[in-house]
């Protein structure tokens, strides 16, 4: 049986997401399994606001140049000290949790991110 939590604690758990992922933390673009990263999007201060669980990524949209070439197909955040937080984050061109135009990149070719949300189940 899955576990539902509450708006309350699905808030909860969602800021403190925020607190872990702190100063310098930054958003990785990836191919299958993490394979190669693609782009990399710094997180800034104030990392983002929380509603019903979901945090809206501040800063975005923004870009960055590609640093290989490929698909991506899935993102993570690191901290500072590039420990994996979280990763999962669904790519895409909407309704996804990372929104760009497109998700064929190519090395040094600019790529911006729409949105970037974040959703506590």
């Amino acid at each position: 049986m899955a576990v539902n939590y509450s708006n309350l604690s699905k808030t909860s758990l969602a800021n403190a997401l925020i607190s872990l992922i702190g100063n310098g933390a930054t958003l990785e673009l990836c191919t299958a399994s993490y394979g190669t990263v693609l782009a990399t999007f710094p997180i800034g201060n104030g990392v983002g606001t929380v509603s019903n669980g979901v945090i809206t990524f501040a800063g975005f949209p923004a870009t960055a140049n590609a640093s290989a070439t490929g698909t991506a197909t899935l993102g993570r955040v690191k901290n500072s000290a590039g420990t994996v937080l979280y990763d999962g984050l669904t790519v895409g061109v909407s309704s996804a949790d990372i929104n760009f135009n497109t998700n064929s990149f190519q090395s040094g070719v600019a790529v911006t991110i729409n949105s970037l949300t974040h959703t506590v189940q």
